[in-house]
């Protein structure tokens, strides 16, 4: 008997002395047990056993509505799982025979009821539950493996084709499960690439929508291939091609797989106006030999990805050699300065520079993803930086997506039309930026003309725009070819000029309309843009009238 565990306790019968007898009969707690309710009869009985699952029922034989061995048999119906203990005033042998017959385990004379024998009852009762309970475990396990078979194969094998090692001992539970199911007799990996070039605004589709037209083609592809291999699996790849991993396959019928090739071309184009090609590796007959069996499905992959072919075999591609890596240290230094500097000219040369690196240094596929993403998050993270939010938020709208889209091109002309893409949005943003940037500048402009006689700073009028000092400062320098403090000071000494023309002011009048703290400090200002004081531009002035 578990102690450990609590099990819930049903008792049923008409008789309350009876009932309340059984309660205090034994000590519950010690047992292992616990009373969750009483019933008087059957009916009764049945609705509590429904609603609170009693592990142990403990039950009169004769009682109204339904009697015991009823009771008994109802519950066995939807509740195989509770153990009964039936309950009798008379030694009745072939009532005895029927409540076992109907798995009762145990059949107790309410005259011979001692604590003793009770606790002997529930003991069995308690170990007839726990081997139910492991009997319906090992049953329950026994089904979802049968019915989960296929599924725990497929993800055995994804996590071998994903492993970035080719240490089998790390995998050796996977390489069990697919050996268990032999499929690595005579197999080899077929992907299949899925493009949608007829499906009209598929840019505009939602990730949703694309899922689903994916799930379609994966469809399509699972009940063709029904019709030309026993044994395969489809296994989910990347977001624009799926595997489909055959076994059982002893010869390579090129003309098979053309006429497979051809029957699910045709098939996608008409349902569902995508486009497919076809990749697939020699056959492999060990589990030995699957590390070879991927690097051969690397090899058709960068084969695809520079000659985007129809259907691709791999004794049929040129053994070509593709780079590892290379280096875009001085392409990111180049773009930094042209991207920080607004200069449309300076990024077309950087973007075309790496489109002919690229061109020239043929990197692996996954290598020419892994740059077009650095050059994207570079662009990303600079731009930022620049302060134009709303430029920024319209051009680069969602990032996610973006990366999302990167690991999906299939093809390096895929890879070189995004670069293009890149470029294009980039100059776009500069665009936005210089409208937003001649808008703010005249903006700060007049707001300057209508404050000019405060004490004008370069934060007072950038909270005005609600953009940056620093932003507001190169813009100044960019669009005025001066400094803010420049530009302010020459209009404040020009309307200066004004008020001395009037003769209405004394000089020190004038330097406090203009907000300059004193008049020592107007005069040394005026002399910088004008090249005299105040004092000597006004005796300059009344020279000239004089005269």
């Amino acid at each position: 008997m578990d102690k450990q565990l609590t099990y819930k306790v049903l008792l049923v019968d008409d008789e309350l002395i009876i009932l309340s007898g059984l309660k205090f009969l034994i000590n519950w707690e010690a047992i292992g047990c616990e009373i969750i309710d009483t019933a008087s009869n059957g009916q009764e009985a049945l609705d509590i056993i429904k609603e609170q699952s009693p592990d142990i029922v403990i039950c009169d034989i004769n009682i109204p509505v339904f009697d015991g061995l009823e009771v008994l048999k109802k519950s066995n119906e939807f509740n195989k799982n509770t153990v009964f203990i039936m309950l009798t005033n008379h030694q009745d042998f072939h009532l005895a025979q029927q409540a076992l017959k109907h798995k009762a385990v145990d059949y107790i004379v309410k005259t011979n009821l001692q604590p003793e024998l009770f606790i002997q009852s529930l003991e069995n009762a308690q170990n007839e539950l726990n081997k139910r309970r492991k009997i319906n475990k090992i049953d329950f396990v026994e089904s979802y493996i049968h019915k989960n078979e296929k599924e725990i194969v497929k993800n055995s094998i994804l996590n071998i084709l994903n492993s970035t090692t080719n240490d089998r001992h790390h995998l050796d539970e996977q390489f069990q499960i697919c050996e268990s199911a032999n499929i690595f007799e005579s197999y080899s990996i077929m992907q299949i690439y899925i493009d949608n070039p007829d499906i009209v605004n598929i840019n505009l589709f939602s990730a949703e929508d694309k899922n689903k037209i994916m799930e379609c083609e994966k469809d399509i592809i699972n009940k063709i291939c029904k019709n030309f291999f026993e044994n395969y699996i489809i296994l989910d790849y990347d977001s624009s091609s799926v595997l489909v991993f055959i076994s059982n396959y002893p010869n390579m019928d090129k003309q098979y797989i053309r006429h497979l090739y051809r029957k699910i071309l045709t098939t996608s184009k008409n349902i569902l106006e995508t486009s497919i090609d076809i990749a697939i590796t020699q056959i492999f007959n060990s589990s030995k030999d699957i590390y070879l069996c991927i690097e051969q499905l690397k090899q058709i992959n960068n084969f695809y990805y520079y000659n985007n072919t129809n259907i691709v075999f791999y004794d049929e591609i040129d053994q070509e050699l593709y780079n590892d890596s290379f280096d875009i240290s001085n392409i990111i230094n180049d773009l930094s300065k042209a991207l920080t500097t607004h200069n449309t000219e300076n990024i077309n040369s950087v973007f075309e520079e790496l489109i002919e690196l690229l061109i020239s240094s043929k990197p692996k596929k996954q290598n020419a993803i892994n740059c077009c993403i650095r050059i994207y998050n570079y662009t990303i993270a600079t731009l930022q930086a620049l302060d134009n939010p709303k430029a920024f938020n319209e051009s680069f709208s969602n990032s996610a997506n973006t990366i999302n889209k990167l690991m999906s091109l299939g093809t390096f002309e895929d890879v070189i039309l995004w670069i293009k893409q890149l470029n294009h949005t980039i100059n776009h943003y500069n665009v936005l930026v210089a409208s937003k940037s001649n808008n703010l500048i005249d903006s700060a402009k007049e707001f300057i003309l209508e404050h000019i006689d405060t004490k004008l700073t370069l934060n007072s009028v950038a909270n005005y725009l609600s953009i940056t000092p620093s932003y507001l400062s190169s813009l100044f320098k960019k669009e005025c070819n001066r400094n803010f403090v420049d530009y302010v000071n020459q209009l404040k000494i020009e309307k200066a000029c004004n008020l001395l023309n009037e003769k209405q002011y004394l000089i020190y009048e004038i330097a406090y309309m203009l907000g300059f703290d004193n008049a020592y400090y107007f005069t040394k200002i005026f002399r910088k843009y004008k090249g005299v004081t105040p004092k000597e531009y006004l005796q300059k002035i009344k020279g000239e009238y004089d005269v």
